[in-house]
């Protein structure tokens, strides 16, 4: 049974989107991170670890909390096999230039515990008790072909159960984020770069 996208999440532009169905938006314009607040206020998300995230993992468990609850995913208490693929742009960056202007005072620890972009992915790993591999790749842009590669490559060698992937990019002001949830099934669509970018364009 090949693997296949049973479910996808994005968040942009003031926008949920789940499985391809508009699930929220703003009535009216908000910033970065009061529209995240948002979010987790109006689905009334309990977990109150999120107000101690730096921004990129905040966005990143929000996209991975409405991709994982709208799946089959937490049927299972663990998950000893799954892997995290994730692609970024711009890695820490925001949190980077926040823990550098603290450093003319007094280091923030608070800060750097989240320069590196691969806590987001503890995050989520934590919260889902997620103990596969896990990665982030740089790019300039989300490269799809590449993202394809790794998680066929990662299958091959890893064996994973199932595969979180996409991407996960968060600068100032500017976001957006993109998850799949990757598995052995019948149902779903097609894992092909083709598809994922008809996914990831799709804006209902």
């Amino acid at each position: 049974m090949e693997k296949r996208i049973t479910a996808y999440c994005k968040i942009k532009n003031q926008k949920l989107i789940v499985n391809g169905n508009l699930a929220f938006k703003t009535p009216q314009e908000e910033n970065f991170l009061p529209f995240l607040t948002l979010l987790y206020r109006n689905f009334q998300v309990d977990y109150p670890k999120f107000f101690k995230m730096d921004a990129l993992s905040k966005l990143a468990f929000l996209t991975s909390h409405f991709l994982l609850h709208n799946s089959n995913f937490l049927q299972e208490e663990t998950h000893p096999n799954t892997a995290l693929i994730i692609n970024n742009s711009s890695s820490s960056l925001t949190v980077d230039k926040q823990y550098q202007l603290s450093t003319e005072d007094f280091p923030a620890p608070s800060l750097f515990v989240y320069t590196l972009p691969n806590v987001m992915l503890g995050e989520i790993c934590i919260r889902y008790k997620i103990y596969g591999e896990n990665s982030v790749f740089i790019s300039q842009s989300f490269n799809i072909e590449q993202l394809i590669q790794i998680i066929k490559i990662t299958d091959t060698e890893k064996t994973p159960t199932d595969i979180i992937a996409g991407y996960i990019e968060q600068n100032g002001e500017n976001y957006e984020s993109f998850l799949m949830l990757i598995e052995k099934s019948e149902q779903g669509i097609a894992l092909t770069a083709e598809n994922v970018k008809e996914l990831y364009h799709l804006n209902p």
